[in-house]
């Protein structure tokens, strides 16, 4: 039962990094100005 927690984390997380692909890449352009 365990393992199914963090497996359906990551499932989630995948899913909002599928949702929003567009947020996740001008956060790392704006870390990486200097």
């Amino acid at each position: 039962m365990g393992d199914k927690s963090p497996k359906k984390k990551e499932k989630k997380k995948k899913k909002a990094e599928k949702s929003s692909p567009s947020p996740a890449i001008p956060v790392k352009s704006e870390k990486k100005p200097k």
